[in-house]
């Protein structure tokens, strides 16, 4: 319902994972066929690679507000206008989620974070809005603070600075971002996805 809302009577160009992610929670992958149909298969991750994930990853603010909009727009417009270096990007995107499944399956979080690296640079080739010099000094400061990887979270341009970091490297990092002016965000998995809380 919400992906008809905001792509079909809105007209918004944007994707349908948030939405998806939102409506059923946990960790899943998506698998969305040419007539947008989307199939939903939760990621079979052992509780210790969960544990290990939330120890592992560290977000923060960067207290840049951007129109996501604009963003995504720009890479539709590329898309749709068969630019080949657009779409090259986005098949090698593709190919990072389906490595990225199976490292959360086996377990190996560090090579997790070594495609988030390979991700982010990739995407960032799709939109000229993705980053902007700060947002890639900090990115430089995290790689050389215990980072594997990170990116930043939805379309980019601004809002939540994520990275994947080293065992032992959680206090370093965290203390290098927040002198840079970064506000950390805890957070935990959900599992649940949408629920009702009241029904009248």
């Amino acid at each position: 319902e919400a992906c008809k809302i905001e792509i079909d009577l809105i007209g918004k160009p944007i994707g349908k994972q948030d939405q998806y992610a939102a409506a059923f929670g946990g960790i899943i992958q998506l698998e969305i066929d040419r007539l947008g149909r989307v199939t939903v298969n939760p990621v079979n991750i052992n509780q210790e690679t969960i544990y290990e994930l939330e120890n592992r990853l560290l977000m923060f603010y960067t207290k840049i507000q951007r129109d996501a909009n604009n963003i995504l727009k720009e890479q539709s417009q590329k898309a749709s206008d068969n630019i080949e270096s657009a779409i090259q990007a986005m098949h090698q995107i593709k190919e990072i989620g389906v490595e990225i499944h199976k490292t959360l399956v086996t377990g190996n979080i560090n090579l997790f974070g070594k495609l988030l690296d390979e991700h982010w640079h990739i995407k960032k080739t799709i939109s000229t809005r993705m980053s902007d010099p700060n947002i890639d000094k900090w990115y430089e400061i995290g790689m050389k603070n215990g980072a594997l990887g990170g990116k930043i979270m939805g379309a980019g341009g601004g809002g939540f600075l994520l990275f994947c970091v080293r065992n032992g490297e959680r206090k370093k990092l965290r203390s290098i971002m927040e002198k840079e002016g970064l506000k950390y965000m805890d957070f935990r998995f959900d599992f649940e996805g949408v629920k009702t809380m009241a029904n009248f």
